[in-house]
């Protein structure tokens, strides 16, 4: 009977081998895969720089104006470069930080490209353009800020604080995540006595 029960052994353990063999993969087994695929990876940057149009040198504020009156004006122009390695696009847009709400609200603003094609006119408060660049490209912007003929008694002596925001992304500009940089130009209008 040992006999008998040695071989039923040997018999099973034989066939479970032979399974073993045929089905390659166990629970026991380890197996390392690596599927080589010609991917290629590349880090670069996604920069651009605001600078003044007279120097060359970098800018923090584009409007500083003092004693603004009805049909009174102020001309900016801002050279933005791709410093970084990359095609991006880009936004331009206002934000009302701070001052009197109706002097803000009554600014204009008139956007031209360097070949003084008007790419906006309308309030400051709704300002926004967008552009894109290829690396190592620049475009000139001059900006036209105005008081209306009409601004009334009201806005005399008042301040408005504003930024002109400059946003690069390689995705839409809403998304999160990807490349993205962030440029901010501070700017500070008070009206006069009239």
């Amino acid at each position: 009977m040992l006999n008998f029960r040695i071989k039923l052994a040997l018999i099973c353990l034989f066939i479970v081998g032979c399974i073993l063999l045929v089905s390659e993969y166990t629970s026991a087994d380890l197996v390392a895969e690596r599927i080589v695929k010609s991917n290629s990876f590349k880090t670069t940057t996604l920069n651009f720089g605001s600078i003044n149009t007279a120097n060359f040198s970098p800018l923090s504020f584009l409007f500083t104006v003092s004693g603004l009156q009805p049909s009174g004006f102020e001309i900016r122009a801002v050279k933005i470069i791709n410093q970084g390695q990359m095609r991006f696009n880009y936004r331009i847009s206002s934000k009302i930080t701070g001052g009197n709400n109706q002097l803000c609200d009554e600014l204009s603003l008139r956007l031209y490209n360097q070949s003084f094609n008007e790419k906006y006119n309308g309030k400051l408060k709704d300002f926004y353009f967008d552009s894109e660049l290829d690396k190592s490209e620049s475009e000139f912007w001059i900006f036209y800020l105005s008081l209306p003929d009409n601004a009334g008694s009201s806005l005399k002596n008042k301040t408005c604080e504003f930024d002109i925001i400059f946003k690069s992304w390689r995705n839409y500009p809403t998304q999160e995540g990807g490349f993205s940089a962030l440029r901010v130009l501070s700017n500070n209008i008070s009206t006069g006595s009239w």
